[in-house]
């Protein structure tokens, strides 16, 4: 798991351990935890890279050569998947890689086998897991050694063999569905205006179909109020396409935007904003919905996430043609489109009405 700073009260300071060349040590910051991890991440960045000296030590030859450790390897990735992937993927693979590191965490990178990851899989089945969440470890420590492999940190990957379980895996007899329908959206939308802004970034995802990534980011900079259009340069099927993402913007969507530029005092930096002015992150989001959930039961079954999938089952209703809907979503294929898309009961009874109907007239 990612080595962070935490507070020791007996010495009123920030402190962390950390690996060295002989073990483990413990270094004792100041009393700012932003302080306290800057002076973190330079030690472990000087400690991996082996560039410069640390508390007057150099990192050894030994220390080069040898595999690191399994947390060692962890932290270096997700700091790398920090800098160069999205926030959510950083998130997901953090969660991940909690399941590998808490049993195995005192193993070196190479130690690690595949029988050790089956052991994992069998333990999340047996506590409950979803199949989803048991892939994506699978997924994330596959992630994990093939970049170390790319890295030159390893030789090759040990558990490239190993599978990801069946989706019916702890699946539930009655799985809830994926998108909420359009009233049940907008009366969640209104509980989450409690939290300003949460309702309306909430309502514009319903409306434009953007991940909750996309929202936080973007900027006045990405909008064209006049050709009513939101153009994304990163998004997350950017690396399909040097072409930026393109979202049409209806009327209440140029509003609920106007409406952010009306509280603000200039017409710069990102669009949503906290109450002190702050840019809002993922993660904010999240804990902001998690304070609503407890005070709103309704929102049990609520998330950002569904507002994308009913607003795909929404366009699909309307008749929108897929490959309009695919460029509207920004997915890389209509394949993908027609995942997020729902099936209505209704649709379905109106089916087999007509079923009915033409069979009896052939009768």
């Amino acid at each position: 798991m990612p080595i962070d700073v935490w507070w020791y009260a007996s010495r009123e300071c920030w402190c962390a351990d950390v690996p060295t060349d002989d073990g483990r040590k413990r270094l004792y910051f100041g009393e700012s935890k932003e302080e306290a991890r800057a002076q973190l991440h330079r030690y472990m960045a000087q400690y991996y890279d082996g560039l410069e000296e640390v508390d007057g030590d150099s990192t050894s030859a030994a220390a080069k050569t040898t595999s690191p450790s399994l947390v060692e390897l962890a932290v270096r990735f997700l700091k790398w998947t920090k800098a160069n992937r999205a926030e959510g993927t950083w998130r997901a693979y953090r969660d991940g890689l909690k399941h590998v590191i808490q049993p195995y965490q005192d193993r070196l990178s190479e130690e690690l086998e595949a029988q050790d990851i089956e052991k994992i899989k069998v333990d999340m089945i047996e506590a409950g897991y979803r199949a989803r969440t048991i892939n994506i470890m699978v997924g994330t420590v596959k992630r994990l050694y093939n970049w170390a492999v790319s890295q030159s940190l390893i030789d090759e990957n040990p558990i490239e063999e190993v599978e990801r379980v069946s989706k019916h895996v702890n699946a539930p007899e009655n799985p809830p569905q994926k998108h909420l329908g359009i009233e049940k959206a907008q009366q969640c939308i209104e509980m989450c205006r409690e939290s300003p802004p949460l309702g309306d970034m909430c309502e514009l995802m319903l409306l434009t179909g953007m991940r909750v990534g996309e929202i936080v980011r973007i900027s006045w900079d990405n909008i064209d109020l006049k050709e009513q259009m939101i153009r994304l340069a990163r998004h997350k099927t950017s690396g399909h396409s040097d072409r930026p993402r393109t979202i049409p913007l209806s009327d209440r969507a140029i509003k609920i935007l106007q409406k952010q530029a009306d509280s603000e005092s200039c017409l710069q930096g990102v669009v949503f904003r906290g109450r002190s002015d702050q840019q809002l992150t993922v993660g904010a989001l999240h804990c902001r919905l998690k304070r609503l959930r407890k005070k709103h039961p309704e929102l049990k079954d609520f998330s950002f996430h569904k507002l994308r999938h009913t607003c795909a089952t929404y366009l699909a209703r309307q008749k929108v043609p897929e490959r309009v809907a695919q460029a509207i979503l920004g997915h890389s294929s209509t394949l993908m489109t027609r995942y997020y898309t729902a099936t209505d009961p209704d649709e379905m009874v109106d089916a087999v009405e007509k079923l009915s109907e033409g069979a009896s007239r052939e009768e």
